[in-house]
């Protein structure tokens, strides 16, 4: 592969990478709709049941910190990195921290291998993103599935207890 297929290739390898962040930051609305519309309506029945039982508050409890913990998990999908290579001409986050005239310059110099040098380095600290965000993506999905069978529980000991 000579340096012009080498370029273009890791271009495409790289809008890829980048697209599998995106398909993790658009599981995030779906999760905190689904997270905060469970605690919502177990919240609602719990305080306007008395008497609560043991077994409806312990399953409130499980059910309440199961979704929390999706959440927590959902927040960590959501937070930014920005931690990318040095001297960076593709990674906003080290484009912006040069006066614009340097970047400028740096970014008319620049030659293709070190375009090809940037684009690697940029594939690679993308892939670690999209990897992490996608586990916290499975984690959020998993704690947020334990959570169903506490939370169906708690609310129907609590209904019963009406």
């Amino acid at each position: 592969m000579n340096l012009d297929e080498r370029v273009t290739n890791a271009k495409w390898v790289l809008e890829r990478t980048l697209s599998w962040i995106s398909a993790a930051d658009t599981k995030v609305a779906a999760l905190t709709t689904i997270d905060l519309a469970m605690m919502t309506i177990l919240a609602t029945i719990f305080f306007s049941s008395s008497p609560k039982g043991v077994w409806g508050i312990l399953l409130s409890i499980v059910a309440f910190l199961l979704i929390f913990l999706s959440l927590v998990f959902v927040w960590f999908i959501v937070v930014s990195r920005t931690v990318g290579p040095n001297k960076s001409n593709i990674f906003f986050g080290k484009i912006a921290e040069v006066p614009s005239d340097e970047f400028r310059e740096r970014f008319l110099e620049l030659t293709k291998e070190g375009l090809l040098i940037d684009l690697i380095q940029q594939i690679h600290v993308n892939s670690e993103i999209a990897n992490l965000k996608h586990q916290f993506v499975r984690r959020s999905y998993f704690t947020l599935m334990l959570s169903v069978l506490p939370w169906l529980a708690s609310i129907a000991i609590l209904k019963v207890i009406l």
